[in-house]
């Protein structure tokens, strides 16, 4: 069974980036923006020996799946 991780935001990163100290990822670990699937897998970085920095997309607040919080899902995690 694949494992996945859903990291909800409550405020919409105005930097770009946002890191988590988990999960721990493998090469095939790919993520994406729940409600955004269209953009395609969002890029990350990830960190030694876990964690990750995630490159938030460039969308406008009108191309956000909703108002009040965010979600990016993390598919095929290690933990």
């Amino acid at each position: 069974m694949e494992r996945m991780l859903y990291a909800v935001f409550l405020d919409w990163p105005t930097n770009r980036t946002v890191h988590l100290g988990l999960p721990k990822t493998a090469a095939w670990t790919t993520l994406y923006l729940m409600g955004r699937e269209d953009l395609g897998p969002v890029n990350f970085t990830t960190l030694h020996p876990q964690g990750v920095l995630i490159e938030v997309p460039p969308i406008a607040p009108q191309g956000l799946p909703c108002q009040w919080a965010w979600t990016f899902v993390f598919q095929g995690v290690l933990e």
